[in-house]
């Protein structure tokens, strides 16, 4: 009787004791499912304002917070050489900056996604929305992801100064194209060419609001395009802008010798400072 009353004891102190004391065998924590993960905060994307400058002495003023430039009817080639390029790569540089904050939002945003076991409507379309616009045919997340690429400033201002000519070009100054982006959408903002192509045919080019709006098509075209798959790994692997350059044979007509000049113009105007 004894020796029973004693095993009564031990059961009690085990299933009553202990789960009062460190809660381990309490059915109510063994009943527990972990709690959805929140991402509202994420899903809040970073906001900037557009500034019109006047002149090149605005484009050169200190600034805070995110903002981006509209390089419409900025007159650079009065200016000297040096301060043309001056003036030309800070007008870049922040809408180069607010395409990598949301680069990077949207990369955290896809991981949050990614870890959920369901998906609400909303979170379905927003991914497929980004599978289309990354081509990624078989809806993978993690090759979304890398996809999802971010190339260094030296190798975007380079192919920048290229494509527009420091500023220069007509399609810059009127609609803030600096890639020489074509558009085949009649229904969006855009500029015919100057001069008719063969049969008659006459070819626009896409107008954006601001820089911000260039500088995201030509990033989303280098992270989508096939051609571009070789640049991509470089860019996950941490390679230079010069080495990158030599990814972009498929990105003009001269092939090589466009690469040659994308790496002359970094070494010439130490543009891998901005890195």
């Amino acid at each position: 009787m004894k020796k029973f009353s004693m095993e009564l004891l031990v059961v009690y102190l085990i299933f009553i004791i202990v789960p009062i004391l460190g809660g381990g065998f309490s059915q109510e924590g063994a009943d527990k499912t972990p709690e959805k993960k929140e991402i509202k905060d994420i899903w809040k994307k970073p906001e900037y304002s557009v500034v019109i400058p006047k002149n090149s002495s605005e484009v050169l003023m200190e600034r805070e917070g995110n903002y981006v430039y509209s390089g419409r009817d900025m007159k650079l080639t009065d200016l000297s050489v040096a301060e043309k390029k001056k003036v030309f790569i800070n007008l870049i540089v922040p809408a180069i900056d607010m395409v990598e904050k949301e680069v990077q939002w949207r990369r955290e945003l896809v991981g949050e996604l990614r870890e959920r076991e369901t998906l609400t409507e909303d979170e379905k379309t927003y991914l497929e929305k980004l599978f289309t616009d990354y081509r990624v045919r078989d809806r993978n997340i993690d090759r979304l992801l890398s996809k999802m690429v971010m190339p260094p400033k030296s190798l975007i201002i380079s192919q920048a100064a290229l494509e527009s000519g420091w500023g220069t070009s007509r399609f810059f100054t009127e609609g803030n194209n600096i890639f020489g982006v074509w558009s085949y959408n009649e229904n969006e903002p855009r500029i015919p060419a100057l001069v008719t192509r063969e049969g008659g045919y006459t070819a626009y080019l896409k107008s954006y609001g601001d820089l911000k709006g260039s500088v995201e098509d030509y990033v989303v075209l280098l992270s989508k395009n096939t051609n571009y798959s070789e640049l991509r790994a470089g860019i996950r692997a941490g390679e230079s802008s010069i080495e990158l350059a030599e990814y972009l044979t498929m990105y003009s007509e001269i092939r090589g010798e466009y690469v040659k000049r994308v790496q002359s113009v970094i070494r010439s105007n130490g543009l891998k400072e901005f890195d």
